[in-house]
Protein backbone atom coordinates (compact mmCIF):
# COMPACT_ATOMS: atom_id res chain seq x y z
CA UNK A 1 0.00 0.00 0.00
CA UNK A 2 1.09 3.42 -0.90
CA UNK A 3 1.71 6.14 1.83
CA UNK A 4 1.30 9.86 1.51
CA UNK A 5 3.47 12.32 3.65
CA UNK A 6 2.47 15.53 4.47
CA UNK A 7 5.18 18.05 5.01
CA UNK A 8 4.14 21.64 6.35
CA UNK A 9 6.90 23.95 5.70
CA UNK A 10 5.63 27.03 7.80
CA UNK A 11 6.76 30.33 6.40
CA UNK A 12 7.37 29.20 3.24
CA UNK A 13 6.30 30.81 -0.11
CA UNK A 14 7.20 31.52 -3.84
CA UNK A 15 8.35 35.52 -4.39
CA UNK A 16 10.18 37.16 -6.86
CA UNK A 17 13.77 35.97 -7.74
CA UNK A 18 15.76 38.64 -6.30
CA UNK A 19 18.16 39.25 -3.03
CA UNK A 20 15.46 39.67 -0.65
CA UNK A 21 13.97 36.61 -1.05
CA UNK A 22 15.95 34.36 1.33
CA UNK A 23 14.75 31.02 -0.44
CA UNK A 24 16.10 32.59 -3.46
CA UNK A 25 19.46 33.71 -1.88
CA UNK A 26 20.03 29.51 -0.31
CA UNK A 27 19.71 27.70 -3.65
CA UNK A 28 17.59 25.62 -2.27
CA UNK A 29 18.94 22.52 -4.24
CA UNK A 30 16.81 19.99 -2.85
CA UNK A 31 13.58 21.93 -3.30
CA UNK A 32 14.44 22.84 -6.52
CA UNK A 33 14.74 19.05 -7.89
CA UNK A 34 11.79 18.16 -6.56
CA UNK A 35 10.02 21.04 -8.77
CA UNK A 36 11.85 20.21 -11.99
CA UNK A 37 11.52 16.30 -11.64
CA UNK A 38 7.84 15.64 -9.58
CA UNK A 39 4.41 17.70 -10.57
CA UNK A 40 3.25 20.15 -8.47
CA UNK A 41 1.27 23.20 -7.89
CA UNK A 42 0.83 26.28 -6.37
CA UNK A 43 -1.86 26.94 -3.27
CA UNK A 44 -2.73 30.34 -1.81
CA UNK A 45 -2.55 30.76 1.92
CA UNK A 46 -4.00 34.28 2.58
CA UNK A 47 -7.60 35.91 2.62
CA UNK A 48 -10.81 34.34 1.35
CA UNK A 49 -8.68 31.14 -0.34
CA UNK A 50 -8.00 29.99 3.12
CA UNK A 51 -11.35 31.09 4.94
CA UNK A 52 -10.26 34.20 6.20
CA UNK A 53 -11.55 38.13 5.33
CA UNK A 54 -10.58 39.38 2.04
CA UNK A 55 -6.90 40.25 2.16
CA UNK A 56 -5.90 39.31 5.26
CA UNK A 57 -2.54 37.78 5.75
CA UNK A 58 -2.83 34.15 6.89
CA UNK A 59 -1.36 31.96 9.69
CA UNK A 60 -0.35 28.58 10.71
CA UNK A 61 -3.77 28.01 11.97
CA UNK A 62 -5.60 28.82 8.55
CA UNK A 63 -3.06 27.29 6.66
CA UNK A 64 -2.94 24.06 8.96
CA UNK A 65 -6.97 23.80 8.90
CA UNK A 66 -7.47 23.57 5.29
CA UNK A 67 -4.79 21.48 4.19
CA UNK A 68 -6.11 19.16 6.25
CA UNK A 69 -9.95 19.27 5.70
CA UNK A 70 -9.08 19.55 1.65
CA UNK A 71 -11.39 22.57 1.18
CA UNK A 72 -11.96 26.19 2.46
CA UNK A 73 -12.92 26.40 6.43
CA UNK A 74 -14.30 29.62 6.97
CA UNK A 75 -12.44 31.15 10.20
CA UNK A 76 -14.07 31.61 13.89
CA UNK A 77 -13.56 36.08 13.09
CA UNK A 78 -15.38 35.53 9.63
CA UNK A 79 -18.24 33.44 11.20
CA UNK A 80 -18.67 35.84 13.49
CA UNK A 81 -18.49 38.80 11.70
CA UNK A 82 -20.75 37.24 9.09
CA UNK A 83 -23.40 36.64 11.99
CA UNK A 84 -22.81 40.18 13.44
CA UNK A 85 -24.06 41.99 9.62
CA UNK A 86 -26.67 39.58 9.16
CA UNK A 87 -28.40 40.23 12.61
CA UNK A 88 -28.33 36.34 13.95
CA UNK A 89 -25.74 37.56 16.67
CA UNK A 90 -28.21 38.84 18.11
CA UNK A 91 -30.42 35.80 18.13
CA UNK A 92 -27.76 33.34 19.23
CA UNK A 93 -29.22 30.78 21.78
CA UNK A 94 -26.42 29.75 23.35
CA UNK A 95 -25.38 33.96 23.35
CA UNK A 96 -29.05 34.39 25.24
CA UNK A 97 -29.73 31.81 27.36
CA UNK A 98 -26.32 32.91 29.08
CA UNK A 99 -28.02 36.30 29.29
CA UNK A 100 -31.32 34.97 30.82
CA UNK A 101 -29.56 33.02 33.33
CA UNK A 102 -27.34 35.93 34.74
CA UNK A 103 -30.91 37.58 35.13
CA UNK A 104 -32.42 34.59 37.08
CA UNK A 105 -29.05 34.86 39.20
CA UNK A 106 -28.73 38.38 39.45
CA UNK A 107 -25.38 37.95 38.37
CA UNK A 108 -23.04 40.40 36.73
CA UNK A 109 -21.74 39.71 32.70
CA UNK A 110 -17.32 39.07 32.52
CA UNK A 111 -15.81 39.57 29.25
CA UNK A 112 -12.55 38.83 28.39
CA UNK A 113 -11.36 40.78 25.53
CA UNK A 114 -8.52 41.62 22.96
CA UNK A 115 -8.11 45.12 22.66
CA UNK A 116 -6.98 45.05 18.71
CA UNK A 117 -8.85 45.63 15.83
CA UNK A 118 -6.90 43.16 13.35
CA UNK A 119 -5.35 40.08 15.45
CA UNK A 120 -6.22 36.37 14.53
CA UNK A 121 -7.55 36.05 18.11
CA UNK A 122 -10.11 38.07 17.87
CA UNK A 123 -11.28 42.03 18.04
CA UNK A 124 -12.43 44.48 20.64
CA UNK A 125 -15.07 44.92 17.90
CA UNK A 126 -17.06 41.20 19.53
CA UNK A 127 -16.53 42.65 22.76
CA UNK A 128 -18.94 45.59 21.73
CA UNK A 129 -21.26 43.63 20.26
CA UNK A 130 -21.86 41.24 22.90
CA UNK A 131 -22.30 44.26 25.30
CA UNK A 132 -24.99 45.50 22.48
CA UNK A 133 -26.64 42.16 22.97
CA UNK A 134 -26.46 42.35 27.04
CA UNK A 135 -27.91 45.75 26.57
CA UNK A 136 -31.02 44.88 24.20
CA UNK A 137 -31.63 42.14 26.93
CA UNK A 138 -31.99 45.14 30.00
CA UNK A 139 -28.41 43.62 31.62
CA UNK A 140 -27.53 46.16 33.69
CA UNK A 141 -23.90 45.22 34.96
CA UNK A 142 -21.07 43.93 32.75
CA UNK A 143 -17.32 43.82 33.90
CA UNK A 144 -14.74 43.77 31.21
CA UNK A 145 -11.35 42.14 31.40
CA UNK A 146 -9.28 43.81 28.92
CA UNK A 147 -5.87 42.39 26.66
CA UNK A 148 -3.72 44.65 25.46
CA UNK A 149 -2.19 42.99 21.83
CA UNK A 150 1.39 44.01 22.09
CA UNK A 151 1.76 41.93 18.90
CA UNK A 152 -0.72 42.56 16.07
CA UNK A 153 -1.21 46.49 16.79
CA UNK A 154 1.14 49.51 16.71
CA UNK A 155 3.52 49.71 20.11
CA UNK A 156 2.22 52.22 22.37
CA UNK A 157 -0.81 52.11 21.14
CA UNK A 158 -3.07 51.14 24.67
CA UNK A 159 -3.78 54.27 25.70
CA UNK A 160 -4.92 55.40 22.74
CA UNK A 161 -6.84 52.13 22.03
CA UNK A 162 -8.55 52.25 25.49
CA UNK A 163 -9.92 55.94 25.22
CA UNK A 164 -11.52 54.86 21.62
CA UNK A 165 -13.31 51.69 23.56
CA UNK A 166 -14.48 54.08 26.77
CA UNK A 167 -16.61 56.26 24.19
CA UNK A 168 -17.55 52.74 22.43
CA UNK A 169 -18.51 51.80 26.25
CA UNK A 170 -20.36 55.47 27.01
CA UNK A 171 -22.20 55.06 23.69
CA UNK A 172 -24.01 51.64 24.32
CA UNK A 173 -24.44 52.51 27.99
CA UNK A 174 -23.20 49.79 29.91
CA UNK A 175 -19.20 47.94 30.79
CA UNK A 176 -16.83 48.75 33.24
CA UNK A 177 -13.03 47.63 32.71
CA UNK A 178 -11.90 46.39 36.00
CA UNK A 179 -8.86 44.57 35.06
CA UNK A 180 -5.60 45.42 31.88
CA UNK A 181 -3.04 42.72 31.43
CA UNK A 182 -0.69 42.56 28.19
CA UNK A 183 -1.24 39.67 25.52
CA UNK A 184 2.28 37.97 27.18
CA UNK A 185 0.19 37.30 30.47
CA UNK A 186 -3.20 36.79 29.78
CA UNK A 187 -1.94 34.44 26.51
CA UNK A 188 1.44 32.83 27.49
CA UNK A 189 2.03 29.60 25.33
CA UNK A 190 5.45 29.02 27.22
CA UNK A 191 3.66 27.22 30.08
CA UNK A 192 4.53 29.54 32.84
CA UNK A 193 1.73 28.92 34.53
CA UNK A 194 2.34 30.46 38.02
CA UNK A 195 4.55 33.29 36.77
CA UNK A 196 1.99 34.59 34.27
CA UNK A 197 -1.28 32.44 33.72
CA UNK A 198 -1.56 33.41 37.61
CA UNK A 199 -1.66 36.49 37.76
CA UNK A 200 -4.22 36.71 35.35
CA UNK A 201 -6.20 34.84 36.92
CA UNK A 202 -5.81 36.15 40.21
CA UNK A 203 -6.69 39.57 38.98
CA UNK A 204 -9.79 38.41 37.08
CA UNK A 205 -11.21 36.26 40.03
CA UNK A 206 -9.90 37.30 43.13
CA UNK A 207 -9.40 40.91 42.11
CA UNK A 208 -5.69 40.68 43.11
CA UNK A 209 -3.27 43.50 41.18
CA UNK A 210 -1.35 46.60 41.51
CA UNK A 211 -4.46 49.14 40.72
CA UNK A 212 -3.81 51.66 37.62
CA UNK A 213 -5.46 55.10 37.69
CA UNK A 214 -6.39 56.36 34.16
CA UNK A 215 -8.37 58.81 32.26
CA UNK A 216 -11.22 58.00 30.19
CA UNK A 217 -12.46 59.66 27.23
CA UNK A 218 -14.36 61.96 30.06
CA UNK A 219 -11.47 62.94 31.34
CA UNK A 220 -12.99 60.92 34.83
CA UNK A 221 -10.41 58.43 36.90
CA UNK A 222 -11.28 55.43 37.04
CA UNK A 223 -9.41 52.67 39.19
CA UNK A 224 -8.36 49.52 37.19
CA UNK A 225 -6.23 46.19 38.38
CA UNK A 226 -3.09 45.58 36.39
Amino acid sequence: QRKVLLIVLDGWGIGKEDSKNPIYVAGAPFYNRLLREYPHTILKASGEDVGLKKDQPGNSEAGHINLGAGRVVLQDDVIIEKSIADGSFFKNPVLLEAVNRLHDSKGCLHLIGLLSHKSSHGVIDYVSNVLMLARSQNLENAYLHIILDGRSTEPGSAPHLLRQFGVTLREIGIGTIVTVFGRGIALDRSGDYLGKTKLAYDAMVFGKGEPVYWRNCEHEEKEVRK
